[in-house]
Parts: C-alpha cells; structure tokens; sequence
C-alpha cells in the first residue's frame, strides 16, 4: 500500500462536508427541507442524503484515480469514532438520556445533535463512500496501469 491510497480515509470527510455545504443550499432554496417535521427535512436531517449521496460520488470518484482497498474500508475510522462514543455515552449518561435519541434519533436536543453532526454523519458518509468505490470496481473498471 503506497502513501497515495491513505487518500481515501480523508475524503469521507471532505466528502461529508460536501454533502453538508449542499444540504444548507438545498435549506436555503427549499426552507421546510430544515424542518425534521417533513420528508424533505427527514432526509436531509436523519439520513444525511445529500452527504451520503456526495459520499457516494467522491468514493467514485477517487477510486477511480486510485484504485485501493483502503476506499472499501474507509468507512472502519468512523464507524470506530462512532462506537467509542455511543459506547462512552451510554455507560456515563444519566436514566432519562437516550443513546438512540443523541446519536441516530430525530428527538436530540441542543448540544447533543452535534454528535450527529460530528460522529453518526461522518459514518453514513464513510458507508456511502465505501459504496462508491465498490459501484466504482464492480461497474467502472478503473484505467489500465492504475495499481
């Protein structure tokens, strides 16, 4: 494994930023996208489908350029960051806090919507690109000399 394929664990996140900066135009054109209330704000906002959706294109898209098995497991690191915490949450959260609720469920409240944003985002958006890369190497082969 060469130092270029380590791209592949950075993108996910550049990937999920993507999908972030269209989740807030696609809010901005489309207000009652921003309000969990409805679909279109049930997709963007528990689904994260913009992210994933952008993971799944990045995933494509770099491995494409550089065909590696790191971008089938670039979903491993955040799925771990994620595990540590729901795992941390849940053994020093008091009764009434729920694990489901802070880290995957629509009823987060202040704070604790970031670790959605931080932490379960991040992980779909690792699955997405992971997903890209597989559709990448099943249908597209990549270019002749590139491993």
């Amino acid at each position: 494994m060469g130092y270029r394929e380590l791209v592949h664990l950075p993108s996910v996140y550049g990937a999920a930023l993507v999908g972030v900066a269209a989740s807030l135009v696609i809010i901005v054109i489309y207000p009652p996208a921003g309000r969990q209330a409805t679909f279109s704000g049930l997709l963007l906002e528990q689904f994260w489908l913009p992210e994933v959706v952008a993971a799944i294109l990045v995933g494509w898209f770099f491995y494409r350029r550089i065909p590696s098995r790191l971008a089938l497991l670039a979903w491993v690191p955040p799925a771990l960051f994620l595990a540590w915490n729901v795992l941390d949450w849940h053994r020093t959260s008091l009764q009434y806090d729920s694990t489901w609720d802070t880290f995957f469920g629509r009823n987060c409240g202040g704070s604790e919507c970031l670790y959605e944003l931080f932490l379960t985002m991040p992980f779909y958006a690792g699955i997405g690109y992971s997903v890209g890369a597989l559709i990448c190497k099943i249908v597209d082969r990549p270019p002749a000399g590139g491993r």
